[in-house]
């Protein structure tokens, strides 16, 4: 069990800064959005869809490395 809980902390302290990276890109991203498209009463503030999009490049990233 000792093996697959370190194999499994390996990939969490990999993912972990590019996760981080694009979490924070991802949202900056989306407020600016959201803040740009106030003046059209447009609501485009969608944080689940940054933070899945920040998850899935992210493990990307992992995978390629």
């Amino acid at each position: 069990m000792s093996r697959i809980g370190a194999f499994v902390m390996k990939e969490i302290r990999g993912i972990l800064p590019a996760t981080i990276l694009f979490l924070f890109l991802f949202h900056m991203i989306g407020l600016t959005k959201a803040v740009l498209l106030e003046d059209y009463s447009v609501n485009a503030l969608r944080a689940t869809t940054a933070t899945i999009g920040a998850l899935i490049v992210a493990k990307a990233i992992l995978t390629v490395e």
